[in-house]
């Protein structure tokens, strides 16, 4: 079988948990002996752009006429099954998925996020969450409040192209949404269940457990939306004895306050950008591991790589948390600094708890998160493709 991967890389100042999905996918489906042709693009590209390029901007999520006629021979040259979308914004555009049914080849997407009716993908501006664009005919308030990049003037095309291509989004053949709340996204769209199929994210399973370390992890992007303030504000309202630590992993616009609370609290550490292996190493050596969201996760790899290690979980009650956890696998809280600094106080005052629920995420993951749970992409595709003929026949 070909697959053309098409993907939109996001900057790489942007931590990316879907870059790492969309690699991840490539590497699995070569190992399953599928030809994949990466159709990728980089927004990292724009900063060398000439000023004429950069003005494309404005029109590029509507439509890419070079990336359209690049995608084109591509299709014509590779000659695939079945073309895989992932991100297409800002440089492609959804337009290829136009392209690629002009061919008569069919397309399914994974959706990772909630751009198909919000322009920022993630349904929170200006420190609380937001819907007030979903069911409307434009999304004027993304461009009001300037929710793409915190520019109107980058919102107006990201808003145009919500509102323009939501007629591309019917012909697409499959969606493979991440959660359940992506799926309802989708639903909002009028698309009916018979083209959704949840396809959760999947991390590699590190085999077994250590036994519980010291401390509480974060490790995602340093911005607003994933709570980085609320938990620094509920570490420093802890008053728990003993010799707790709170280790920082990652990077991102928040970065500068992180580093200063490290260093007026020792009880602190900042770690960077970690790679996959160090990251596995202090997923191995803490205790718990804390998602403080405040925006509604689509799927939390983080928190799934936590309970691949046995590690409970902390998070926020939004998104797909609840779903992750489960049960007994962690403990959820309300978003928030008070309710976070509560949550975190119970589930640090308890080591026959933490180890229990430590027992409980290993299993969750084994049972829902492990790539044994999930069919592949392969058995995916082979359906998908089936069905497309059959219509084909059909008409």
């Amino acid at each position: 079988m070909r697959v053309v991967i098409v993907h939109n890389r996001y900057r790489s100042e942007n931590l990316s948990g879907e870059n790492r999905v969309v690699e991840n996918d490539i590497e699995r489906l070569r190992a399953d002996g599928v030809e994949v042709y990466p159709y990728i693009r980089d927004s990292d590209e724009i900063a060398n752009w000439t000023a004429i390029g950069k003005a494309s901007l404005a029109v590029r999520p509507l439509v890419s006429p070079s990336d359209a006629l690049a995608f084109r021979r591509m299709l014509r040259r590779v000659r695939p099954d079945i073309v895989h979308l992932h991100n297409p914004f800002p440089i492609i555009s959804p337009w290829i998925v136009r392209t690629a049914k002009a061919q008569r080849i069919p397309l399914v997407q994974t959706v990772h996020n909630y751009r198909h009716v919000c322009v920022n993908g993630i349904h929170f501006r200006d420190g609380h969450l937001c819907t007030e664009c979903v069911g409307k005919k434009f999304p004027w308030p993304a461009v009001q409040h300037g929710c793409y990049q915190g520019s109107r003037a980058r919102s107006l095309p990201m808003a145009a192209a919500v509102t323009a291509h939501r007629s591309t989004w019917n012909l697409v053949d499959c969606f493979l949404p991440v959660g359940d709340a992506v799926a309802d996204n989708l639903r909002e769209l009028g698309i009916p269940d018979s083209r959704i199929e949840v396809r959760p994210n999947i991390v590699d399973d590190p085999g077994e457990p250590a036994s519980l370390g010291e401390g509480v992890l974060f490790v995602g992007r340093l911005s607003e939306e994933k709570g980085i303030r609320p938990l620094l504000e509920a570490w420093s309202t802890l008053d728990i004895a003993g010799n707790h630590r709170l280790s920082i992993a990652g990077d991102g616009d928040l970065r500068d306050e992180v580093e200063a609370a490290a260093l007026s609290d020792p009880s602190i550490r900042y770690l960077g950008f970690l790679s996959k292996a160090e990251l596995d190493g202090e997923y191995r050596r803490c205790a718990i591991v804390v998602g403080p969201s405040l925006c509604p996760e689509a799927d939390g790899l983080s928190i799934v790589t936590a309970l691949s290690h046995g590690r409970p979980v902390v998070a926020s009650d939004l998104g797909s948390m609840p779903a992750i956890l489960g049960d007994d696998a962690g403990w959820i809280v309300a978003p928030g600094g008070a309710s976070l600094s509560a949550g975190l106080r119970v589930a640090m005052s308890d080591r026959a708890e933490q180890e229990r629920r430590g027992v409980a995420a290993r299993k969750r993951f084994s049972e829902t998160r492990s790539s044994a749970t999930r069919s592949s992409l392969f058995s995916t595709y082979s359906s998908v493709a089936a069905a497309a003929a059959a219509r084909d026949r059909n008409q």
